[in-house]
């Protein structure tokens, strides 16, 4: 396995080398659940903005309080366009790259008045396709 710093269940390489199915540890799951629960408003917001992004007329092929994927065959175009106009989407992993995709973020504290101008901008993408 590869050399790692990391926790041993935090190497995800060895279990990629090792064919070991991922799973995360009981204290990470509730340590997440209690940080949801210190921070109730906090995920409230995340819910609102996801709601908003899964009601959009966009592509989307999975989506979650924090983090949205979009899928499109003409996909490179659509990050092109996005970049030239000042928005930066998720998508420079090998993984996205293989599904023509991107992902979109909702905790950047101007999400609501980035996305309403991300929209019109798709919404102008979409007809040029």
């Amino acid at each position: 396995p590869k050399q790692s710093d990391a926790p041993l269940y935090l190497n995800l390489p060895y279990y990629i080398e090792k064919n070991i199915p991922f799973t995360l540890p009981h204290f990470f799951v509730k340590a997440v659940n209690e940080a949801l629960q210190a921070y109730p408003q906090r995920f409230q917001v995340l819910q609102k903005r996801a709601e908003l992004v899964r009601s959009a007329k966009l592509p989307i092929v999975a989506a979650s309080p924090i983090i949205a994927t979009l899928q499109h065959k003409e996909m490179p175009k659509i990050i092109e366009t996005c970049e030239l106009n000042g928005f930066l989407l998720h998508s420079d992993s090998s993984y996205l790259k293989a599904r023509q995709s991107a992902q979109i973020s909702t905790i950047q504290p101007t999400f609501e008045r980035d996305f309403k101008k991300l929209m019109e901008l798709f919404s102008n993408i979409m007809k040029t396709l």
